[in-house]
């Protein structure tokens, strides 16, 4: 699948970034939940949740590779009692059809909020690009994030950074009064709620990933790229929001900033979150089908069509609602997923030594 290491870890660090990098992200409104409204504290939280993207992200790809573990459910036969594999692997694919409600939500209010689009038109459209790259399996997906997260990183840069540097204070400033108080304590659950949630969810593609990579220096080496990509763009993102808080009230605050720098840059950075949105799309989905299809036998496409129609009837709910109240809630169950698989993974181990 691979024609060189590096060129697998920049793969490798490209999927994983456009893994986590969904329609929450893309709009700001995750950031904002998650690390802005902390103010100065910010930066503390990201800097701890990009590291726990490494350590985290590495283990759970080496998971997959030594145990030789193609999907999520196949590695949670081999740690857990089947009963409780079974249970925990319900639970993932729920939440991985919220995410991908969410991600369609996302598609359809962004692609209204740029061009007018009817929202249910702007989800269909996504949910159809989505099929049709799902049809090339895990090489459409690294295909995909191959080109999507160089552009998306360097718009996304040039946006934050033009909106940083028009402020006349070099460092970050707060154009309202915090919503939390910044404890020790309130930063440290946020980031790991943060980070909990995405690599929880990432989980059914990182996990197959590392089973089809050879070697371990390889996916140490994408996963810490993909961690420090993560930082960056959660930096300035975070700056950015920090003195344009008044734009949280838009369901795509990022785009309204965007319109404030110019037309020239607006077009292609509302198109770049838009792949962002899809790219988290498909790598949900893919998690999605593959464990069905493992349990059901049922073909790739029939489970796609029926998932994409039942998850466009629930984009209805409206994005901004989804990750106010749902984000939180799939940050807490997916992290302790996460956390069960590696006590499952820790316990087996001691007893094989």
């Amino acid at each position: 699948m691979f024609r060189s290491g590096w060129r697998q870890a920049l793969q490798i660090a490209a999927t994983y970034i456009g893994t986590v990098v969904g329609a929450g992200f893309a709009s700001g409104q995750e950031v904002w939940q998650f690390f802005t409204r902390y103010q100065t504290g910010s930066l503390i939280a990201i800097g701890f949740a990009a590291l726990l993207f490494f350590v985290l992200g590495a283990y759970v790809m080496n998971l997959g590779q030594r145990l030789n573990a193609s999907s999520l459910g196949a590695l949670l036969l081999k740690l857990l009692p089947t009963r409780a594999a079974e249970g925990l692997q319900g639970a993932m694919l729920a939440l991985l059809f919220a995410l991908t409600v969410a991600m369609l939500a996302g598609g359809g209010a962004l692609l209204h909020e740029q061009f007018g689009l009817n929202p249910w038109i702007g989800s269909l459209a996504t949910a159809a690009l989505a099929l049709i790259t799902l049809l090339f399996g895990m090489n459409g997906i690294l295909s995909a994030n191959s080109l999507i997260v160089p552009a998306m990183f360097l718009l996304v840069l040039i946006v934050t950074g033009h909106s940083m540097m028009d402020s006349p204070s070099a460092t970050m400033s707060f154009s309202q009064p915090p919503e939390e108080h910044s404890s020790g304590l309130s930063l440290f659950l946020s980031a790991l709620s943060y980070a909990g949630f995405n690599l929880g969810l990432a989980m059914p593609v990182l996990i197959p990933l590392g089973c089809v990579t050879k070697q371990k220096n390889t996916l140490r080496t994408g996963a810490f790229l993909g961690a420090v990509g993560l930082f960056v763009m959660l930096a300035v993102m975070n700056g950015a929001l920090a003195r344009n808080a008044g734009l949280m009230t838009r369901e795509i605050p990022l785009l309204e900033l965007a319109r404030g720098q110019g037309r020239f840059i607006v077009i292609p950075f509302a198109m770049a979150l838009w792949a962002e949105i899809y790219s988290t799309l498909i790598a949900n989905l893919f998690g999605l089908t593959h464990e069905i299809r493992r349990i059901t036998g049922m073909r790739e496409r029939t489970i796609l069509v029926i998932l994409l129609t039942l998850a466009l009837a629930g984009a209805q709910i409206g994005f901004g609602q989804i990750v106010r109240i749902g984000y939180p809630l799939f940050g807490v169950i997916s992290g302790c997923i996460l956390t069960l698989v590696i006590f499952a993974d820790v316990k087996m181990r001691l007893r094989s030594s």
